[in-house]
């Protein structure tokens, strides 16, 4: 569930159109609540994580991904995340993205990447 459906309702109704699940967070989510639930919904883990916050909600999203998945990093409004490549090596996850960068420039990327991904499950 949403933190905030009523803020959330129109993300939430597109991206189930598409998705069996979704989690929408915002700041007032605990990083350790949103990867719990969403651990309850896939217990193994959800293949792909969009990272949007950054520090915030990076070890979530890290929690919540499973071994061998990805998460795209697509912005870092809290700041850049403090990685630890040798968790990410361990666990196969790969990280992938353009953080910090101008909007233009990130733009065919993030499509490559999100069309690669979707392909992979159609």
């Amino acid at each position: 569930m949403p933190s905030n459906p009523s803020k959330n309702k129109g993300k939430m109704s597109c991206i189930s159109k598409t998705s069996r699940h979704c989690q929408v967070s915002d700041s007032s989510s605990d990083d350790s609540e949103l990867a719990a639930e969403i651990r309850t919904i896939a217990p193994g883990g959800v293949d792909v994580v969009y990272e949007f916050v950054g520090r915030a909600t990076f070890d979530a999203s890290f929690a919540a991904v499973k071994d061998g998945g990805l998460i795209v990093n697509i912005g870092a409004a809290s700041g850049p995340p403090e990685i630890d490549n040798a968790s990410l090596a361990a666990r196969r996850i790969r990280l992938v993205g353009a953080a910090m960068a101008a909007r233009t420039q990130c733009l065919p990327s993030r499509k490559a990447i999100f069309r690669q991904e979707w392909t992979k499950r159609c």
